[in-house]
């Protein structure tokens, strides 16, 4: 779909340290403005042979929600055993608690994941209620809630191995950043993108 091959541009692209920068949507499509940053830790990866990459035997997910006065945003950082680090971030373009931020930030990195093949997954996130109620430990009351709970269940049964863990927040510290920069309205060395509806919520 176009946002896949957004993402796939935008990726090959990131390799050579160029940001790609889409013009602006027409009224009623999701606007997009971003970028991404993919480090190696010193492994150069040619653009072509990105498509043919397998995913590694386990991928790590750290991710984040931010709500202030602002607005809200969302950070992503899936990585690799390898070090191949894919980053994302994402401003909300509606009114959400921090939970909500939470669920929206671990549904986003979760389908990300998806969009790249990985099968084992290991999440880690500094919401102790949110990994919580996904782990089955805390049951979910709030109506709103547990449609984003349904919908990440849903997504998790896609993968053959899926942990989760809450972790300290010095601990999530680079999906925390992302969070706040784009819930503050700054700009980040990342995927950028304006999420118009919410995740659990069936298209029109």
């Amino acid at each position: 779909d176009l946002s896949g091959r957004l993402t796939k541009w935008a990726i090959e692209l990131g390799i050579y340290d160029i940001e790609y920068r889409p013009q602006a949507a027409k009224k009623g499509q999701v606007m997009v403005d971003f970028l991404v940053e993919i480090e190696s830790f010193g492994e150069q990866h040619d653009p072509r042979q990105m498509s043919q990459l397998r995913p590694p035997s386990a991928w790590m997910l750290h991710t984040d929600g931010s709500t202030n006065a602002s607005g809200s945003g969302i950070g992503i950082v899936l990585q690799t055993q390898t070090g191949l680090r894919i980053e994302k971030a994402l401003r909300l373009g509606f009114q959400a608690t921090n939970n909500e931020a939470e669920y929206e930030a671990l549904l986003q990195g979760i389908e990300l994941a998806l969009h790249f093949g990985v099968e084992d997954i290991a999440v880690k996130i500094d919401s102790q209620l949110i990994a919580g109620q996904v782990r089955g430990d805390f049951e979910v009351k709030e109506p709103r809630l547990h449609r984003y709970f349904s919908k990440v269940m849903g997504a998790k049964a896609r993968f053959g191995n899926f942990n989760i863990e809450p972790i300290p927040r010095e601990m999530n510290q680079r999906a925390d950043e992302l969070a706040k920069s784009t819930s503050t309205g700054g700009t980040t060395r990342s995927i950028e993108v304006l999420l118009e509806g919410r995740s659990m919520e069936d298209p029109p």
